[in-house]
């Protein structure tokens, strides 16, 4: 509607209704509850406990269940976090054995910002126009706002997979139009940098760096392999291969919608068509355990599917950021600086990602308000409304700050797999 400047009457060639009035009084959008982000977590923040050291007490994070750990940040933008590495190493001795010297405790830090995230103004029709206008809608205002909560809640769940795949959402990375332009561990300012552990298959875990250009460097190799051959496809043996890694190397159990699992992957669609394809081993053993009915996951891909414990989520908005490798870095999708929203149709990229994740695999700062401004013109005939709210989102790895170069990820592992579509064949 905020497109349209002016409104003619019925049956006129140029700019005449463009909803029914049944359709425009039926619309309606919640931006909050349309978002993946709320439903990964179920509005939970980080658990605090509350430590005493004399009579100083200390308000503590130590996380939760939840995939993503959301904080709310009172004073200035930023919240630091601390991990205690763990002990390793046999027992000092037995019996009257002497007691060896043990070393002090090693800490990794990760931080988390917050910032504001603004929409366009978009304009209300003049008065004149609005009375055209609401001979088929009653309360164009109120559509206008429902349009930005959609919007919002699409780019909520951008940043989230921005944070995902390029380390930190946009109002955070970028260094113009007021972005934060933060620095991501051992990178310079608005730098991206990939997820630490990145699988790739035949070429397993990709090697990771503490330097940002030789750990893209090694992702952009790793991809340049995948080729149209089944052998670097989405199937259950390759679902076998990450459950295998993700219990070899993680051990904490996320919980979504109240159910626990051993850990949850957000993929591209196209993954879950690979994995039950007609006649394939998933789909036989789908078939041979389930029901005959409309919720058999043999034939029901587009809805999440649980199997040994992994719970797939598919989720569209993933195609429009498929890597591709550019002067032999990884290029996920738009990257920061192109809308995606045209590009979940339009991206023709065949390497399709699948995002594994544990409890605290990602940072959220907010503080869940929104507010709304408004403007008129110098004649106060026609106004403008724009949606803000305070936002951050970050992937948690943690990395020394003691004179160490070292980062840690246990939360979080992308996969990468090619795809010639669905229900195309391999050419080999």
């Amino acid at each position: 509607m905020a497109g349209q400047s002016t409104w003619g009457n019925a049956g006129d060639s140029n700019n005449a209704f463009i909803v029914t009035p049944k359709r425009a009084k039926e619309i309606y959008a919640s931006a909050t509850w349309r978002t993946l982000v709320s439903k990964l977590t179920g509005g939970m923040r980080m658990e605090k406990q509350q430590l005493r050291f004399g009579n100083k007490v200390e308000n503590l994070h130590i996380g939760n269940s939840s995939l993503i750990w959301e904080t709310s940040i009172a004073t200035g933008n930023e919240e630091r976090l601390t991990m205690v590495e763990k002990r390793e190493g046999m027992p000092s001795g037995y019996g009257d054995y002497p007691v060896a010297t043990g070393h002090y405790d090693k800490f990794k830090h990760t931080r988390v910002w917050v910032n504001q995230i603004d929409s366009d103004a978009d304009p209300l029709p003049g008065r004149s126009s609005l009375k055209q206008v609401k001979d088929v809608i009653n309360d164009p205002k109120s559509i206008l706002m429902n349009g930005k909560k959609l919007w919002m809640a699409q780019e909520i769940d951008f940043e989230f997979i921005r944070a995902c795949l390029m380390g930190a959402s946009r109002n955070l990375l970028l260094t113009e139009k007021g972005g934060l332009g933060i620095s991501l561990y051992n990178a310079t300012a608005g730098e991206t940098r990939s997820c630490w552990n990145f699988y790739v298959p035949e070429t397993g875990l990709v090697t990771p760096s503490v330097i940002r250009a030789t750990h893209e460097g090694n992702i952009g190799t790793a991809l340049t392999t995948l080729a149209d051959n089944s052998t670097y496809g989405f199937n259950l043996g390759e679902h076998n291969k990450m459950l295998d890694l993700w219990t070899n190397l993680y051990g904490e159990r996320p919980s979504v919608g109240g159910k626990e699992y051993t850990v949850v992957c957000l993929c591209d669609p196209w993954l879950i068509h690979r994995l039950a394809i007609t006649g394939g081993q998933y789909d036989s053993l789908m078939r041979e355990a389930h029901v005959r009915g409309s919720q058999n996951p043999a034939i029901d891909h587009l809805s999440p599917i649980e199997m040994d414990g992994v719970l797939y989520v598919p989720y569209e908005p993933l195609k429009a950021f498929r890597v591709s490798v550019s002067n032999g870095l990884p290029v996920y999708g738009p990257g920061i600086l192109t809308d995606p929203r045209g590009q979940i149709t339009a991206n023709t990229q065949k390497i399709c990602l699948g995002i594994y994740m544990g409890p605290g695999a990602m940072l959220r700062a907010t503080d869940r308000s929104v507010w709304v401004t408004s403007e008129k013109d110098r004649h106060k005939e026609n106004y403008e409304y724009s949606l803000h709210w305070d936002d951050g989102f970050v992937r948690n790895e943690y990395g020394a700050w003691d004179g160490r170069t070292e980062l840690e990820n246990k939360k979080m592992i992308v996969g990468a797999w090619y795809d010639p579509g669905t229900e195309i064949p391999f050419s080999s």
